[in-house]
């Protein structure tokens, strides 16, 4: 027969095990999504510059991805605020700003043409301006951004480099210049429709001036309009922005 004084101490070793089994099964956030949740969609890449408008170009390789800056993490799916969509999207307008400022720089130390010096100063100010709306944006909605042009762009940016004089400004100007307003033109007007959250709309929106703006400076600069010589010879069909 057991002693009664066993009982309690069977008691209370029963309970401390039920109150820690049931903290050691409390259960854990989810992994982060591996490589980051970017996909490299779009392979081919047209021209000096960049990729088709909604291209998330961001790297595959574990160097690329490094090169790339942070791209997506997983803290865009625990966030759960913005749609895929939306996400891409932010994505491709942060490489998009990050790429012409780098652009920009590149201009201003390359180029002797007053009218390219004086274009890719204001691409440098503007594009500085969006990505800092924009990352004010992603901040609100728990998303993190890329840090870095994507690995696509950031290979076109080196080929961008290695020309100098003429070449590099006729170069510099129908991709980064033409080309890649044209297209993204057509990414924001695209966000009107495709974008699922409001003030990510309303963004697109406020951008979409500015983009037609930069354009038209850089058809003019181009053209040789405004007392500056013409710059021409380089075409494509694609460009970062």
């Amino acid at each position: 027969m057991l002693n009664r004084e066993y009982f309690p101490h069977v008691f209370g070793a029963a309970t401390l095990v039920l109150v820690f089994g049931a903290a050691s099964v409390h259960p854990q956030p989810a992994p982060p999504n591996a490589a980051g949740a970017t996909k490299s969609q779009g392979s081919t890449v047209q021209g000096t510059f960049g990729a088709q408008p909604w291209t998330d170009t961001s790297g595959t390789s574990a160097s690329g991805a490094s090169a790339a800056g942070t791209g997506a993490s997983g803290t865009d799916a625990a966030a759960g605020k913005l749609g895929k969509a939306d996400r891409e999207l932010m994505r491709a307008m942060a490489h998009v700003n990050l790429a012409e400022i780098e652009a920009g720089k590149m201009a201003q130390s390359k180029s002797k043409n007053q009218q390219i010096l004086r274009y890719s100063q204001q691409m440098i100010d503007d594009h500085t301006k969006a990505q800092g709306e924009l990352q004010s944006l992603a901040d609100a909605k728990g998303m993190n951004l890329p840090s870095a042009p994507d690995k696509k762009r950031q290979d076109m940016l080196k080929k961008l480099g290695a020309l100098s004089g003429a070449a590099f400004d006729s170069a510099y100007m129908a991709q980064g210049g033409v080309n890649s307003h044209k297209e993204s033109h057509e990414m924001l007007q695209a966000a009107q429709t495709r974008a699922t959250d409001p003030e990510l709309k309303a963004l697109a929106g406020k951008a979409l001036p500015t983009v037609d703006q930069h354009l038209k400076m850089a058809q003019d600069v181009k053209s040789g309009k405004g007392g500056g010589a013409t710059v021409s010879g380089a075409s494509g069909s694609s460009g970062v922005q």
